[in-house]
């Protein structure tokens, strides 16, 4: 009897686990930062990159601020994407579209960093651009790719609206590291995540078109 309701235990178990949609692996293959909608925490502070105000203007100023669940959580939204040539990186404002600047590229330790329209061409869309580097477990460096320096929150302050700004690299960098939180997935993986938990939901749930049809 015992060893009955061990075995009907064990199906019942058994039968629970296949319910159990799969946890998605967040882990980056070959260091590279899959494109996508982020908010990014400073490890220090635990602040996040705010659009200051919300402005949808350029320039606008870019603060520190605790996560927003509520009307304003799209000033926390920020797009990563890779440049189309190189191993740099932008970073949007998902809701103004304007990128996280480098003010004047300026080199100087706290020059700040700015939210402006795009800029395509010259020296300047160096201020826009961005080398992603994985530090320790789970966090990030950001540095300008014009002048080399670490994107970072201003002293170290958790205080609300401290400035985002760009100094050299520091001796304790906790504020100069960084969580990509991703928030976003793209349609191959949802599709990997359905696959992988109940394959024949796969047709029923995705629709039969190519990932490019608009």
């Amino acid at each position: 009897m015992v060893a009955a309701a061990t075995n009907m235990q064990s199906n019942k178990s058994a039968e629970n686990d296949t319910n159990v949609l799969p946890a998605y692996s967040n882990e980056i293959e070959s260091q590279r930062i899959p494109e996508g909608l982020y908010v990014l925490i400073n490890k220090k502070t635990r602040t996040l990159i705010d659009l200051g105000g919300g402005n949808t203007g350029s320039p606008a100023s870019c603060e520190g601020w605790p996560r927003n669940v509520n009307e304003k959580i799209d000033h926390q939204l920020w797009i990563i994407s890779q440049v189309e040539a190189g191993e740099n990186y932008r970073i949007m404002s998902y809701r103004a579209g304007t990128f996280l600047d480098l003010e004047a590229g300026k080199s100087d330790k706290k020059s700040r960093v700015m939210a402006y329209k795009h800029v395509g061409k010259g020296d300047s869309r160096l201020h826009q651009e961005w080398k992603i580097s994985a530090e320790v477990h789970g966090y990030h460096t950001i540095q300008c790719a014009k002048t080399g320096t670490f994107l970072e929150i201003a002293d170290g302050k958790p205080d609300n609206g401290a400035h985002l700004v760009c100094s050299p690299e520091a001796n304790d960098k906790d504020h100069q590291f960084w969580e990509l939180e991703r928030v976003s997935r793209t349609s191959q993986e949802v599709k990997a995540v359905i696959q992988a938990w109940k394959s024949e939901l796969l047709d029923r749930l995705v629709q039969p078109y190519g990932d490019n049809v608009q």
